[in-house]
């Protein structure tokens, strides 16, 4: 069974007509790369399959289940969740207070626990910023801080799920 499929999905703002008739498939484990010029649609198909733009006809299944006219927060309790463009972080809360909040639908604590040190695995700048610098320092440290924090709290959230990463 495909994780994510996208049948003749049809999307418009107003009378714009931003997403003409698209199609694509995800398999389990597989990573996708939508390319394409500014305006192209690439924001408005993540933002559709979070829930968060409707779609005008077509059809979303995630993990077996159509999610077409799914609200986002019951999207993401799935197991799908988007990592938007910008620098969604908690500028006030502490890096690991942000890593924490990604994990608040979670009951798991042990699986929690391994998924962090996973995170910190794959970002180990984070680790060492995790209690003394809090996310609004992680802004100006440079292009990606601010992104690690944004990513490692979706895949915190998800539990195994899939990210939608702008």
């Amino acid at each position: 069974m495909s994780q994510l499929v996208v049948e003749e999905l049809e999307v418009f703002y107003g009378a714009v007509h931003a997403l003409k008739n698209v199609s694509i498939r995800v398999e389990p484990g597989e990573i996708v790369t939508l390319i394409g010029a500014n305006g192209a649609g690439k924001t408005t198909l993540l933002r559709t399959l979070s829930g968060l733009v409707p779609a005008r006809s077509g059809r979303i299944v995630f993990e077996g289940r159509d999610i077409t006219r799914m609200p986002a927060h019951e999207i993401v309790a799935l197991g799908l969740s988007q990592s938007p463009e910008g620098r969604m972080v908690f500028a006030n809360l502490s890096v690991e207070d942000n890593l924490e909040l990604g994990a608040y639908r979670r009951r798991d604590r042990d699986g929690i626990r391994t998924d962090r040190d996973e995170v910190y695995r794959l970002f180990p700048r984070l680790l060492t910023r995790q209690a003394t610098v809090d996310a609004q320092c992680l802004l100006h440290l440079g292009a990606y801080p601010h992104q690690w924090v944004e990513r490692s709290h979706r895949l915190l959230e998800n539990d195994g799920g899939a990210v939608a990463t702008d």
